[in-house]
């Protein structure tokens, strides 16, 4: 009887691995660059639920402040698709972010930069490139 329950066990929490496996390819196909970690695998076996974003494998807590910027644009960029909605953007200190930290958006962007040569507020028309 106990060898009975085991396997049932067993078959039990493989269904469940399944379930957390196409759940997490199902959540992290709407992102370009973020991917998430929504679960934990415990020592004594078991799973725990986390929300964990990551990029290259890397925790949101241990990356960059352009790397977090760019998971933030990821993230935002889905949410829209999502929703189909579009606002314009406003990023403040944005001399601080290169070209790397951008992903592809289709949003009006505010750029707000600060440079020695030029304390004058100007206004450019053309967008960004990613």
């Amino acid at each position: 009887r106990i060898v009975e329950l085991e396997g049932k066990i067993a078959t039990a929490q493989a269904k469940r691995q399944q379930q957390m496996t196409a759940s997490e390819d199902g959540v992290n196909s709407q992102f370009t660059c973020v991917k998430f970690k929504l679960f934990t695998l415990l020592t004594n076996g078991e799973f725990r639920e986390t929300c964990e974003p990551m990029i290259d494998g890397v925790p949101y807590s241990s990356l960059s402040k352009g790397e977090k910027f760019k998971a933030a644009l990821d993230i935002l960029n889905a949410l829209q698709s999502k929703f189909q909605r579009q606002f314009p953007l406003m990023i403040d200190d944005a001399e601080s972010y290169t070209s790397n930290s951008f992903v592809e958006l289709p949003n009006q962007l505010f750029l707000f930069k600060v440079t020695e040569t030029d304390l004058n507020v100007s206004v450019n028309q053309g967008r960004v490139a990613a």
